[in-house]
C-alpha cells in the first residue's frame, strides 16, 4: 500500500550516515514522483598537515577546481562526498545538500554547499541537466521569459528550478546568510524565530562566497548571482562565478543592466563547439551571454586557432577576426541537432579531427574537467 512505500522511504532516508531531513512524498502515479532532501555532513576530521587554501585571485586555478565540483556533482550523493573528501581542502569542511523534485511542476533542481574547515570560504554548486531526466530538458525548453530583479528579464525554467533550491529556510540563500545553519552540530536551528548560541552569527568569519554549475546548474549559479547582487552584505563576500557549458539566461533586452551588475563577476567557459552555450534558439525569444567568456581548444584539432590546449579569453587572439568574440544563439535547434548527433556519434573515430561546429559531446562535463587536468590545474 502507499503507507507501506511511504514508511519503507522514511527508514531508508534515516538511516543515511547522518542525514538530519529527509522527507519523500510518493505520487500515486507511477510517471510522476515528488520529493524534497536536506542532507548535511562533516567532510572527515580536519586534516593534521596544512591544509593548502585557494586563491580567489588565482583564476586559472579557481576555474579548474570548480569544474571538478560541478561535474561530480551530478553524481550519488556518497560519490560526490569521497570526490571532495579527495582534495585536501574540503577536509574537515562541510557539505549540504538541498535537492527539491516536482515532475508535475517540472522541477528537478539540486544545490550544493561546500565550506571550507576554516569556515571562511563556501562554494555554492548547482547541478545541471541529466541526459536521462525528461523533466531536466523540458525545464531547459521551457523558454517564457519572466521580469525579475528590477526589471532583468530572465528564462522562465531556469528561474523555477533555482527559486525551488534557494528559498526557505532550508534554503541555499538561508545557509549563506546564516553560516552557523552549517554547524553539524546544531540540527535545528531556526534562523527565523531563535538567536543562536553563544559565538553568534558566523557571518563575520565568512569572507567568500564562490558560485558554479554545468550547463542548467551554471544557469541557476548565474540567477543567484542577480539575486546576492541586491543584497550589499552577501554581494560584498560574492567572489567569481564560474559557469561551463552554461546556457544562455538573460533576454537580450536585459544584457546591459546585466552586465552592468554582475559581469565583472562571471566567468563563462566553453569547451570547444559545445552547442548548449548557443541555446536556447533565437525561434524561442531573443536571450544573450553576460560576463567573460573564455574557450579551450583541444590540441589534436586541425582547426587553425592560436593557443590549442589553453583557455583563452574571447576577443584576445588573431581568429576572432572572423568568429565572433562572443557566443551567439542559434536560430533553431532543429536545423543543426544531425549536426550535433553525428559529432556524437563519431567520437570515437579517431581519423575525424575536423569537428561539427556544434557538438553534444563536447558538453559532457569530463571535457571540461579534463581541459584543466591536462594542464595540471586541477
Amino acid at each position: 500500500s502507499l503507507s507501506i512505500i511511504r514508511e519503507v522511504t522514511d527508514i531508508a532516508c534515516r538511516t543515511e550516515l547522518r542525514v538530519h531531513v529527509c522527507s519523500s512524498q510518493i505520487s500515486t502515479t507511477a510517471a510522476m514522483t515528488s520529493s524534497t532532501t536536506f542532507y548535511k555532513e562533516q567532510l572527515g576530521p580536519v586534516p593534521a598537515e596544512n591544509i593548502p587554501d585557494f586563491d580567489g585571485g588565482d583564476e586559472e586555478y579557481m576555474a579548474g577546481l570548480l569544474a571538478y565540483v560541478s561535474a561530480w556533482s551530478y553524481s550519488n550523493r556518497r560519490t560526490f562526498i569521497d570526490k571532495l573528501k579527495q582534495k585536501p581542502i574540503f577536509r574537515g569542511g562541510d557539505f549540504m545538500e538541498y535537492s527539491v523534485v516536482n515532475d508535475a511542476m517540472f522541477v528537478v533542481a539540486y544545490a550544493y554547499i561546500v565550506r571550507t574547515a576554516d569556515q571562511r570560504k563556501i562554494i555554492c554548486v548547482f547541478r545541471g541537466t541529466e541526459v536521462d531526466n525528461i523533466v531536466n530538458w523540458v525545464t531547459d525548453a521551457g523558454t517564457k521569459q519572466v521580469e525579475r530583479f528590477d526589471g532583468i528579464k530572465l528564462h522562465s525554467g531556469f528561474y523555477r528550478n533555482w527559486k525551488e533550491v534557494w528559498d526557505g529556510p532550508r534554503g541555499v540563500e538561508a545557509h549563506l546568510i546564516d553560516p552557523y545553519k552549517l554547524d553539524a552540530a546544531f540540527e535545528d536551528y531556526d534562523h527565523a524565530n531563535a538567536d543562536p548560541p553563544a559565538g553568534g552569527n558566523q557571518q563575520d568569519n565568512l569572507a567568500e562566497i564562490y558560485m558554479t554549475g554545468h550547463s542548467l546548474g551554471g544557469a541557476m549559479a548565474v540567477i543567484a548571482a542577480l539575486c546576492m547582487h541586491e543584497n550589499p552584505l552577501l554581494w560584498h563576500k560574492t567572489g567569481t562565478v564560474h559557469t561551463y557549458g552554461q546556457p544562455m539566461v538573460v533576454a537580450s533586452k536585459s544584457r546591459a543592466v546585466t552586465q552592468a551588475r554582475i559581469g565583472e563577476r562571471l566567468n563563462r567557459y566553453i569547451y570547444f563547439n559545445d552547442i548548449v552555450p548557443h541555446l536556447p534558439p533565437l525561434t524561442t525569444g531573443a536571450f544573450d551571454h553576460v560576463g567573460y567568456e573564455y574557450k579551450y581548444m583541444p590540441t589534436d584539432t586541425l582547426l587553425p586557432w592560436p593557443h590549442r590546449g589553453e583557455w583563452r579569453e574571447r576577443g584576445n587572439h588573431p581568429i576572432d577576426v572572423v568568429i565572433r568574440s562572443r557566443t551567439t544563439q542559434l536560430f533553431t535547434f532543429l536545423g543543426v541537432l544531425p549536426f550535433a548527433l553525428g559529432d556524437f556519434v563519431s567520437y570515437n573515430v579517431q581519423w575525424m579531427k575536423l569537428k561539427s561546429p556544434w557538438s553534444l559531446n563536447d558538453h559532457i562535463p569530463y571535457f571540461y574537467v579534463d581541459s584543466f587536468e591536462e594542464n595540471g590545474t586541477v
